[in-house]
């Protein structure tokens, strides 16, 4: 009998070391192979938007040639976001960077309010006033915004200013997010025990509770462009990125970023064998909404403006849904994690 319970005892500890271990492995991975090349990404191309910008304002480049490249950062950033961890939550540097739901439309009036002064604009004096200015909204309405011409020498002569000032900042904002992930957030993710984690457990809880909030926000931001959840009237002038016409391609991102965290030595390595009926559930809820997205060939506002279109929103609606309520319900469960509250609670 003593024989019987020192090996089970020894099997209990070995499961145990085991469950760590691969909770390790998978910490180690999502922070070396996910989260550090999305935030590297982001910091390259905004510094390739800011050296953009700064080509189009010295009549090097084209309008074209600018505007692919705040395509490409607003992608980043949404990539970004689910393995958007703090100390950027803390820093409300979502605020800093896109300026959503923007119900009031003050990222235009705001804009022209700071360029009526007369006033030089730069990227100190940005990070001091309203954060509608600053950011990928505001370079949004410079660059995409039907009612001036960047193609005309003197409305560029007017919008450069400002445009080169909000690269600028979100240049360095990008690199300092960086530096702050390299030389201390990705330590105390991966170094636990530390004062912040216990152990790769509530490491990894921190890193879900981010892709579930990112998610969330997906989401709300389709749900509010098309009237959804209900019977809502569509919001088009609140969809992300409506002047670029980059909604879905904003949400591709962000999916794509969610699906790095899960895909490979993921979150799925870690409940593959927990709970396999959850594995098919998620892998195919991923494949379907990046299958519909891929196959809605048109912007968001002629979507809108047909109802084989409204449909295939919706559709896409309740797919996002689903994704989202796997990973807060089901994921969660799972992996032993106690969600709370997010950031867009109550939004």
């Amino acid at each position: 009998m003593r024989k019987l319970l020192l090996a089970a005892g020894f099997l209990l500890a070995s499961n145990t070391l085991v469950a760590a271990d691969s909770g390790q492995q998978v910490l180690a991975h999502l922070v070396q192979q996910v989260a550090l090349p999305a935030h590297v990404q982001w910091q390259q191309s905004s510094q390739q938007f800011y050296q953009a910008a700064e080509a189009f304002c010295a009549g090097n480049s084209d309008l074209a040639a600018v505007r692919d490249s705040w395509r490409n950062t607003q992608r980043a950033w949404n990539a970004l976001q689910p393995a958007l961890v703090p100390p950027s939550a803390a820093d409300q540097l979502g605020l800093q960077v896109q300026f959503w739901p923007d119900k009031r439309n003050l990222a235009q009036k705001q804009s022209e309010e700071l360029l009526g002064k007369n006033e030089a604009v730069t990227a100190e004096s940005l990070a001091t006033g309203s954060v509608a200015v600053r950011g990928l909204s505001a370079s949004e309405y410079i660059l995409f915004d039907q009612r001036h011409d960047l193609s005309d020498a003197r409305q560029r002569q007017r919008y450069c200013p400002l445009l080169q000032a909000n690269t600028t900042y979100q240049f360095a904002l990008a690199l300092h997010l960086l530096q702050v992930w390299q030389q201390e957030f990705a330590r105390t993710l991966s170094q636990v025990p530390n004062q912040h984690f216990a152990d790769a457990s509530s490491a990894l809880a921190e890193l879900l509770r981010a892709d579930v909030t990112a998610l969330d926000v997906m989401k709300k931001k389709l749900g509010t462009a098309i009237g959804q959840p209900g019977d809502g009237a569509p919001q088009l002038y609140q969809a992300e990125a409506w002047r670029s016409g980059f909604t879905l391609g904003s949400l591709q991102a962000g999916i794509a970023g969610s699906r790095a965290l899960w895909d490979g030595n993921g979150f799925r390595a870690l409940v593959v064998e927990k709970n396999p009926a959850l594995v098919q559930a998620m892998d195919n809820s991923f494949a379907s909404l990046q299958a519909s997205l891929k196959s809605l060939q048109q912007p968001l506002p002629a979507l809108l403006g047909n109802a084989a279109g409204q449909q295939a929103l919706k559709a896409l609606y309740v797919q996002l849904d689903v994704l989202h309520r796997l990973h807060e319900k089901e994921l969660a469960k799972t992996l032993d994690v106690q969600l709370g509250f997010n950031g867009t609670d109550g939004d």
